[in-house]
């Protein structure tokens, strides 16, 4: 059996990486993810229809994974 050292462990995983697991643990943006992957072009409207929840949510959501998660 291998053991990992502490810094061993904290090499293998970036702060990014970290990052984006954490953004992306939201079950919402799980499904935001997801109905974006399987279209070529989604805008907040056809986001807040498909998930039925308010536009307000699906835009702060979408703001929390600018850059990190989503590219424009």
């Amino acid at each position: 059996m291998t053991t990992y050292t502490s810094e061993l462990r904290k090499s293998l995983v970036s702060e990014e990486d970290v990052d984006i697991l954490k953004i992306m643990a939201h079950p919402i943006r799980l499904q935001i993810v997801n109905e974006l992957s399987t279209r070529k072009t989604c805008n907040v409207t056809q986001l807040t229809e498909l998930l039925n929840i308010p536009q307000s949510t699906v835009s702060q959501h979408l703001s929390k994974m600018k850059g990190k998660v989503l590219r424009a």
